[in-house]
């Protein structure tokens, strides 16, 4: 996240630990997806998606909850709640969405395990005013979930609406 992990990196570097996951000191170093944080898990909707664009919206929703099999159902629910062009586009080919489309199934994907941390690379990256304003707002039905939200954002304006606080790093010559 952010230039390749750098700024989660330096954080630790510096800090040794990351200290914002329910006011718990958490080692970032080897991080795993589906239980690396103490009490959940952590899931990362990356810049651009980083889909498996030759499979449809199902699948590509299916392979973010591989290792929540049991709550699959339950799962898909809450993605189709928050992003219902997704339960609409389930049999279409996730190469064929728009940017803004694909930008979704990413946040859907990563949904799919019920994550407690939930890290967004670049969320608006190039994306359409109206197609911005459904991330936030799907951002904003994250965090009534109870999700904690980590963003690398360089839209200092969308981000400063969603975060409870925030830092900016920059990278020395």
């Amino acid at each position: 996240m952010c230039a390749g992990g750098k700024c989660l990196r330096a954080l630790h570097d510096k800090e040794g630990a990351f200290s914002i996951y329910q006011g718990t000191e958490v080692d970032i170093v080897g991080f795993t997806t589906c239980g690396g944080c103490p009490g959940g898990n952590i899931e990362y909707a990356p810049e651009r998606g980083n889909l498996f664009t030759f499979m449809n919206v199902k699948e590509n929703l299916s392979v973010g909850a591989y290792l929540m099999r049991d709550k699959m159902d339950e799962n898909f629910a809450s993605v189709h709640e928050m992003l219902p062009l997704l339960k609409e586009r389930q049999k279409q080919q996730a190469g064929t969405l728009s940017g803004g489309e694909r930008q979704m199934l990413s946040l859907g994907r990563a949904w799919m395990t019920g994550p407690r941390l939930l890290l967004l690379d670049e969320p608006t990256l190039g994306l359409a005013p109206i197609v911005i304003a459904k991330i936030a707002d799907t951002i904003e039905d994250l965090k009534k979930k109870g999700a904690t939200i980590i963003i690398a954002e360089q839209n200092v304006s969308f981000t400063s609406a969603h975060a409870r606080g925030s830092t900016s790093w920059r990278e020395a010559n």
